[in-house]
């Protein structure tokens, strides 16, 4: 009997793309700390994306010694790093550092909103009593910020990567998800839109599967996959019947 439904975030709820404009990003970014600190810098924007990169490679260096492969970096501690090096004073990066990630963030934004009928797909499954994870590859603020609040409510838990300092496809995290829940993998729909971070890890433990894309995916390791296509004007509406199919 399934009990759970363990969802993706990022382009399976929450349909969402990115593009830096290399020429003006770093400018903006460079133009942003000065704004908010009150602070004249003398680096340039080539300089600055140095001083990122650096900071963030630095990261991921200590989160894999830290944690192996599937390490996840914060890279609101990566901008810390950042202001640090430009002689912001302590409390004041400290403070602004997740300001800044997200201000990138919003700089480097293409689109992003939910899908359609979302929302009434979830109440659909809590209506029949599954109880709802969010499992997300995330920085926490990203989460907080970007996934409407009406939405976040509807799970009993969330797990961001950020918070667990392992990431999606750590099979580790899947089996804390189901620690979390208290159900076996076979009681539990992981719908996803990632071949190697949803699909294969959630599908090799045992749990039924359902990938988001707009055409079905023609792979070996996929057999068990079931596609759903919310790319069209109902978006969302008829997978709760698809979920609760999976049952018989």
């Amino acid at each position: 009997m399934l009990k759970a439904v363990m969802f993706d975030c990022y382009n399976t709820l929450l349909r969402y793309e990115s593009q830096e404009d290399k020429d003006r990003i770093w400018e903006m970014m460079l133009e942003a700390i000065q704004y908010m600190t009150e602070k004249e810098l003398a680096v340039t924007p080539d300089e600055l994306e140095t001083l990122y990169q650096t900071a963030c490679d630095r990261e991921e260096r200590e989160c894999i010694a830290k944690h192996g492969i599937h390490a996840e970096v914060s890279f609101s501690r990566a901008w810390l790093e950042v202001l640090t090096r430009l002689n912001i004073p302590e409390k004041m990066a400290e403070e602004k550092a997740e300001d800044m990630l997200l201000v990138f963030r919003l700089y480097t934004r293409k689109q992003k909103h939910l899908f359609p009928n979302v929302k009434e797909e979830l109440l659909k499954l809590k209506k029949r009593g599954m109880k709802l994870l969010l499992l997300s590859n995330a920085q926490t603020c990203f989460i907080y910020n970007e996934l409407p609040e009406e939405i976040r409510i509807l799970f009993d838990e969330i797990m961001i990567s950020e918070n667990m300092g392992i990431k999606k496809p750590s099979e580790d995290l899947f089996k804390i998800a189901f620690k979390r829940l208290k159900m076996k993998p076979e009681e539990i729909v992981f719908v996803g839109d990632s071949a190697q971070d949803d699909m294969i890890p959630s599908g090799r433990l045992g749990c039924h599967c359902v990938m988001i894309g707009r055409e079905k995916k023609s792979d070996s390791e996929l057999s068990h996959v079931i596609h759903f296509n919310p790319y069209k004007e109902l978006g969302y509406a008829g997978l709760c019947d698809i979920i609760v199919s999976m049952e018989k």
